[in-house]
């Protein structure tokens, strides 16, 4: 499989949706599943943003995107979450509102969670609760 095929709009507002419910899943599954719970939580921002930046720049898969923003189709699998969200109009927002603390803390994220052998996380359930406030705060504010 390659990743065109997953990276619509569509596919991407979906997978964001079912990486969250797999982090609350593994955080609710005990102790030794909350690093990966954090690290699934951290793409559903991640898919997040990335099905916000289609919807304002009018356009349905990354490739598009790419396009449209003028910048290499891999400058758009990477995974920081700041330089994603840096280029949606309402980021000058987000810095001056109170949600920007909590996306400060999500951008603490790392895919190289995936790698680690470090199975707990202490605060797994405040990332994913900092995370939900995320995504609505998203969701209401994506213009």
């Amino acid at each position: 499989m390659t990743r065109r095929e997953y990276e619509g709009r569509t596919e991407l507002r979906k997978a964001g949706l079912h990486r969250l419910a797999d982090a609350e899943a593994l955080r609710d599954a005990g102790a030794a599943h909350t690093l990966c719970a954090k690290y699934l939580a951290g793409y559903a921002v991640e898919c997040g943003l990335k099905t916000i930046a289609m919807e304002v720049f009018g356009v349905w898969t990354l490739t598009e995107l790419a396009d449209r923003l003028g910048v290499g189709e891999d400058d758009l699998f990477h995974h920081g979450l700041e330089a994603l969200a840096s280029n949606l109009p309402f980021f000058g927002k987000m810095q001056k509102s109170e949600i920007w603390r909590d996306f400060t803390y999500v951008n603490q994220w790392r895919p190289s969670w995936r790698y680690s052998p470090v199975r707990s996380s202490r605060d797994a359930q405040a990332f994913i609760e900092a995370v939900k406030k995320v995504r609505r705060w998203l969701d209401v504010n994506r213009a």
